[in-house]
């Protein structure tokens, strides 16, 4: 689907190149260079992934090394 309206090319002969045909080819152009860019990098979400899968463990381990060192302590 383009949004450049039609034009016959009858009035025009084959090897001249009007502005018409060069904003056509432009148009062309930037229509195949649109893609969809993600909210972030690959990297980043990898980074962001890696983070959150490692926070838990790190709050698990700090937690059980409380608890052992609480539960270490002698009674009296």
């Amino acid at each position: 689907m383009s949004l450049l309206p039609n034009v016959e090319e009858k009035d025009q002969p084959a090897d001249s190149q009007t502005s018409h045909d060069l904003d056509v080819a432009l148009f062309q152009v930037a229509e195949g260079m649109k893609f969809d860019w993600p909210e972030s990098l690959p990297v980043e979400r990898i980074k962001t992934g890696i983070s959150e899968i490692a926070l838990p463990f790190i709050l698990f381990g700090a937690l059980l090394a409380a608890f052992r060192k609480f539960l270490s302590k002698p009674r009296r």
